[in-house]
């Protein structure tokens, strides 16, 4: 992983967005303040951004500790479920808007 300052980076940022080498570690006054991750795929993005996500290592958690348990429910109950789940969730109508109030 290459390393560069922020002021650095900053300068040649043009420039990094079409390089191709892995990563780069972004530090100021010698400690680390961000990384930039070139990501040849888009896909690449969302995969990075569910393993940075507390609450889906929360649900992975929690799925792995149901399936070591034996916390398991049949394939035919799971679908009747998410089909439920569907119906129930409806579409929040949108807010009127109102005219703000003028003051005299």
């Amino acid at each position: 992983m290459d390393v560069t300052s922020a002021t650095e980076f900053r300068a040649e940022f043009r420039e990094f967005p079409g390089f191709d080498r892995g990563s780069c570690l972004v530090t100021r006054r010698g400690r680390p303040v961000g990384v930039f991750v070139s990501m040849a795929d888009p896909d690449e993005l969302d995969r990075l951004s569910l393993l940075m996500s507390p609450k889906f290592q929360q649900f992975l958690s929690e799925a792995r500790d149901d399936i070591q348990q034996r916390r398991l429910i049949p394939e035919e109950k799971f679908w009747k479920q998410v089909e439920a789940d569907a119906k129930t969730r409806t579409a929040k109508p949108a807010r009127k808007r109102t005219k703000p109030k003028v003051r005299s």
